[in-house]
């Protein structure tokens, strides 16, 4: 959850609205999510707790509670990461060449008049060949990948969205299902390139991962994969080569070795170090720390510290013409 959370700041989420269904009001999860509603980046809703089922409804209980605070809404999982590969102005990057854009200034480049959603094409990790779960980092952990191409399951060429709080009423898993007047339902994602798709196109095309995609650890170790089949907790559906009967994940989720997001990762945090320094702020045992929650490198302080409170990155902008560094954990004095 906290690298779910630090991950999604660092690429430019500003709030987070999360329906937990733990059954559990003080499980660790929970505690560990204070002081982020501390911090005003976490709303915690508690309507749906043990619900089954209830995905589309908390999708739609968002929408109706929440669509007036965001102009644009993601609607996915824990182990689903928004990856921006799109670059800011030069003149916007102090001087560090070609920085990333966040997530809001890049969906926020949509005119949002004309837009009633943002198309996250899905890349699905696989095992990565971890039978048992690993320590460190999800997003350095897991580096394979199905093609997008050549992959049999239909899912990797699927997509979640970010949708247009102007237009969009209610979502199911995937897209926006019901519009608001004057919408058309036909005209209803773009992809990152600003292409205009339908719904029968984005799922045919070959999608090519351009400037904006959602990275989905849909595995994660076979004893993660195994584990969530048994429990009927997620679709783990995999008929065509019997994997849950012989004990494996599919093959085909491991067929391209992908490095990108990990790179993008560490991309994200020089470029808020950069800026730190060229702004006379004394960030190092922030950015160190999140090195240590993202990228697994040791010298953090993360298993010594008591708790975590985040905080937005100072030395970043933060508006949509900057760069994206949304926030840092730091360890409580």
């Amino acid at each position: 959850m906290r690298e779910w959370l630090e991950y999604h700041l660092l690429v430019g989420v500003g709030h987070f609205f999360l329906f937990p269904n733990d059954c559990d009001a003080d499980s660790a999860t929970r505690k560990l999510l204070v002081p982020y509603e501390r911090a005003g980046v976490v709303t915690v809703d508690g309507e749906f707790d043990c619900a089954k089922g209830a995905q589309t409804r908390a999708y739609r209980r968002s929408i109706e509670r929440y669509g007036t605070r965001a102009a644009w809404m993601a609607f996915i999982d824990l182990d689903e990461f928004i990856v921006v590969r799109a670059p800011m102005e030069p003149r916007s990057c102090m001087g560090w060449g070609t920085c990333l854009a966040s997530v809001s200034s890049f969906v926020g480049g949509f005119n949002a008049s004309s837009w009633p959603a943002v198309a996250l094409p899905w890349r699905l990790f696989g095992t990565s060949g971890h039978v048992a779960r690993p320590h460190g980092p999800v997003t350095v952990a897991y580096y394979k990948r199905a093609s997008s191409r050549q992959a049999k399951d239909w899912r990797a060429r699927s997509y979640k969205s970010v949708a247009n709080m102007a237009a969009c009423r209610a979502a199911t898993v995937h897209v926006c299902s019901e519009f608001a007047p004057g919408w058309r339902p036909g005209l209803f994602t773009v992809n990152g390139e600003r292409l205009e798709l339908g719904k029968s196109t984005l799922r045919k095309a070959h999608q090519k991962f351009g400037q904006i995609y959602l990275a989905h650890y849909r595995t994660r170790s076979l004893e993660d994969w195994l584990g969530r089949g048994k429990r009927g907790t997620a679709d783990v559906n995999c008929r065509s080569t019997s994997c849950l009967a012989k004990g494996r994940a599919p093959a085909e989720y491991n067929a391209v070795t992908d490095r990108t997001i990990a790179r993008n990762v560490e991309k994200r945090i020089r470029q808020c170090a950069w800026v730190s320094r060229r702004r006379g702020v004394k960030a190092e045992s922030a950015v160190g720390l999140l090195r240590e929650i993202l990228l697994g490198e040791a010298g953090g302080t993360l298993g010594g510290s008591r708790y975590f409170e985040p905080s937005g990155c100072v030395a970043c902008w933060l508006q949509a013409s900057g760069p994206a560094c949304g926030g840092v954990a730091r360890s409580a004095s």
